[in-house]
């Protein structure tokens, strides 16, 4: 089976309004199904994280975004 990338951004994702996350705003998350089992109704949201990566930069996330 395939993982699914999903690029993301931190200021949508941090539980904490004071958490920076030490200025890596731009991140990857991996979720633990295929493209074909994703259901788009009920969004990434629904699945489990399986790695999560940070970057300072879009263009760093961007860079590592196609070669995963």
């Amino acid at each position: 089976m395939e993982n699914i990338k999903a690029k993301v951004y931190w200021l949508n994702e941090r539980p904490d309004e004071r958490d920076d996350n030490e200025g890596k705003h731009f991140g990857i998350y991996t979720f633990n199904c295929s493209i074909e089992e994703y259901d788009p109704e009920a969004g990434l949201g629904s699945y489990d994280v399986l790695e999560a990566f940070w970057f300072e930069t879009e263009e760093e996330r961007d860079i590592e975004y196609a070669s995963l």
